[in-house]
């Protein structure tokens, strides 16, 4: 295709775009995988899914999503690769880190008065008393370290020391990590946060990320230190065929 030699970055995965606009405005299209099984969509995420075991075959637990800029469906991406992950009987944390701007407690319904990741690192509450417990059966462990407040200084908080031994942590007891990141290119969080974890995944939307700005971010996450496992293509029109039309609308 013409992504892998345009960014040195393997395609392992093209998610159809959703036409449920019911899923989209309730904030559900997260969890499309739970909602729509039978859907195109869910089978992608179970195509990736293979993709990403085979590429994290050395044992590596914590896997980074991320996009160029913002909008570009990193979010909904991350969800639903954790929770076919969990299908699959890995234990997987979703780990919510796009703290400037938190959309996973929309996803899983999360309630605002509940503790959540800044709670463990103020030493308000234990970790077990911040993680939600998402089950969609009895066999699988799929759970979540929400973010429920826009913060203003993320960096710090990701850069310090508690949030290294935090994340250890976490690395530890689970199976999968999955991390919700910040978008590359407005914010530095996200350079921190693809040194820490052990591999990443880039997302790109049809018809809005444009060459220059996925160059730019593949070449700072290299920089960072990142191991870029694959690109994720989102929202590709299907054409009656059958075959999958991004060729021509990737933004260039």
């Amino acid at each position: 295709d013409e992504i892998s030699p345009l960014l040195g970055v393997g395609v392992i995965g093209v998610l159809p775009k959703i036409k449920s606009k019911q899923l989209d405005s309730d904030g559900l299209v997260g969890r499309i995988l739970e909602l729509q099984p039978a859907s195109l969509a869910s089978e992608a995420f179970r195509t990736i899914r293979t993709a990403v075991l085979l590429g994290l075959s050395n044992g590596e637990k914590s896997l980074l999503i991320t996009s160029p800029e913002p909008g570009e469906g990193k979010s909904f991406v991350c969800s639903n690769l954790a929770l076919t992950l969990a299908q699959a009987g890995h234990k997987v944390l979703l780990l919510e880190l796009d703290l400037r701007k938190p959309i996973q407690k929309n996803t899983y319904e999360i309630q605002p008065d509940e503790h959540d990741l800044c709670s463990v690192l103020a030493g308000q509450c234990t970790l077990e008393q911040a993680i939600q417990h998402y089950h969609e059966d009895s066999e699988t462990t799929m759970d979540v370290l929400p973010c429920l407040q826009h913060l203003h200084n993320p960096s710090e908080i990701i850069g310090s020391h508690a949030f290294e031994q935090l994340f250890q942590t976490l690395c530890e007891r689970y199976d999968k990590v999955l991390i919700d990141s910040p978008p590359v290119l407005p914010v530095a969080d996200s350079r921190i946060l693809a040194s820490m974890a052990e591999a990443t995944i880039l997302v790109l939307r049809a018809n809005k990320s444009g060459r220059k700005p996925s160059e730019h971010a593949v070449h700072i996450l290299k920089n960072s230190g990142a191991r870029i496992l694959g690109v994720v293509m989102n929202d590709i029109r299907i054409h009656k065929s059958g075959q999958y039309g991004y060729l021509y609308g990737y933004d260039y």
